[in-house]
């Protein structure tokens, strides 16, 4: 009896992983926004000396069971409701699903932002993805000049 529970237990999260892989990569960009808002989140902590609780941590378990559903029924919704009329229109494959976790995804950087705008003096992610752009450029009139002569 054990054996035939186990084996029915298998195939049933067979049955969901299967009809849940074609998102992995959607449900794993998700995962990562929010583990960067969590990092980031723990670096303003102790960067303004506020204490890490265990309760602000466990929002990040309710976070990403709250994302990860929504991007899955919605990815349901998509593929069993929606995949004919949304098709019929537009030919961008699972639409709605790729929508919501592209908000999600931005929900979390905007989190992260805020995050590096309070410890460093209200310059966030963008200030640092120009530095980048100017020293890639810089970096590449270096080589430019190099190639030249």
């Amino acid at each position: 009896m054990k054996e035939k529970l186990v084996a029915i237990l298998l195939t049933f999260l067979a049955a969901i992983y299967s009809f849940i892989a074609p998102i992995q990569g959607i449900l794993l960009l998700v995962g990562i926004a929010i583990i960067f808002d969590t990092i980031a989140g723990i670096y303003c902590s102790k960067k303004l000396g506020n204490p890490i609780l265990s309760r602000k941590l466990f929002r990040l378990a309710i976070k990403t069971f709250v994302y990860g559903g929504a991007v899955i029924i919605f990815y349901s919704m998509d593929v069993l409701l929606l995949k004919d009329i949304i098709g019929y229109f537009l030919s961008i494959p699972l639409l709605l699903t790729k929508a919501v976790a592209t908000t999600f995804i931005f929900i979390e950087l905007y989190s992260v932002d805020e995050k590096i705008r309070m410890v460093n003096a209200d310059q966030g992610i963008w200030f640092y993805f120009k530095r980048l752009i100017t020293g890639v450029k810089s970096i590449k009139q270096k080589i430019d000049k190099i190639n030249d002569k």
